[in-house]
């Protein structure tokens, strides 16, 4: 994924971005929370490193990886960090979109 032509859409990571820059964390369970602990210090390891680091949440649907994820989004934006976010879920995708307006 580091190496991959692939790239984000730049106008959905930024209504992301927007979206959920300015709010504060959602309310995660202790495992959610767990995972975001766990992502937030392969970021901090990575940056002392110089280095780069993906990090795969996997669960079943409804188990929270959308939170997460927007939860570390915004976390991360807000201390300037640049972030990207891979996913094939479409109801992600869908459900930013929907807060175009």
């Amino acid at each position: 994924m580091l190496g991959s032509r692939i790239a984000p859409s730049k106008q959905l990571m930024a209504l992301a971005a927007e979206k959920v820059q300015r709010r504060e964390i959602f309310m995660l369970t202790d495992e959610q929370r767990d995972a975001f602990e766990y992502v937030r210090h392969a970021v901090e390891r990575a940056r002392r490193r110089n280095t780069k680091t993906a990090v795969i949440v996997s669960g079943g649907p409804g188990s929270g990886k959308s939170v997460i994820a927007l939860s570390l989004m915004g976390q991360l934006a807000r201390e300037g960090r640049t972030v990207v976010h891979a996913t094939g879920s479409q109801s992600f995708t869908q459900t930013l979109a929907q807060g175009r307006g």
